[in-house]
């Protein structure tokens, strides 16, 4: 895991067996073993590894409460609308969710990294990288769709296919020189949607005022 921390999501299996002198097959063995646990994600281009949810979890435990100030105002917004609020960050071009709601546990949790395409979230950052530019594994006609829909509402947003799926929106949360840094995100069940969009005005605060907390 500190090799995937200090070389990002280029470094190979391979590489990391060379690097700290294991044999190929003990390496893939752990790595394996790490990606089964999700202390280790593929890369969406299969060609690496990122660090997965566990690890921020873990981060986030041993944390302390005043370093991420951002927290207090997604607490806040989530005690006042009564849908399911998460927060997100994107570090080295990938999710990392930061803060789940306790009450209703985000359940595309093994989706946010490894299609980018499949949550509000992973929509959002793709929104804001250019087409062709997204991992290999992102389609470019719907990766061209995704910004368009986004850049028209405001919002990258994933429907249910049913009443009783989940839908999500995630709205975008940027640092004061409006570089993309995290998500702050809404969701709910498919048939209440059209109800639960009466918040959006909170949630876009909440986001401008998380976005204030960064350079």
């Amino acid at each position: 895991m500190e090799e995937v921390a200090r070389a990002g999501p280029a470094i190979s299996a391979n590489e990391i067996a060379h690097k700290l002198g294991l044999p190929r097959a003990s390496a893939y063995r752990q790595i394996n073993s790490l990606v089964r646990e999700e202390y280790l994600l593929r890369h969406p281009s299969m060609r690496g590894f990122v660090l997965g949810a566990r690890v921020v979890e873990l981060a986030h435990l041993v944390a302390p409460p005043t370093s991420r100030p951002e927290l207090a105002i997604v607490s806040s917004v989530r005690e006042r609308i009564d849908e399911a609020v998460h927060y997100a960050r994107y570090e080295k071009g990938y999710p990392i969710l930061i803060d789940e709601d306790p009450a209703s546990p985000f359940l595309s949790r093994e989706r946010l990294q490894s299609d980018l395409t499949a949550t509000a979230i992973g929509r959002l950052y793709l929104s804001d990288v250019k087409v062709g530019e997204a991992p290999p594994t992102v389609d470019r006609e719907a990766h061209r769709r995704i910004a368009e829909a986004t850049a028209a509402t405001g919002y990258a947003q994933v429907i249910g296919t049913d009443t009783r799926s989940r839908s999500c929106l995630a709205l975008p949360v940027r640092s004061r020189s409006g570089i993309l840094i995290g998500a702050l995100t809404m969701s709910t069940t498919a048939s209440r949607l059209d109800l639960a969009l009466r918040h959006l005005g909170a949630l876009r605060t909440a986001a401008s005022e998380m976005g204030a907390l960064e350079v």
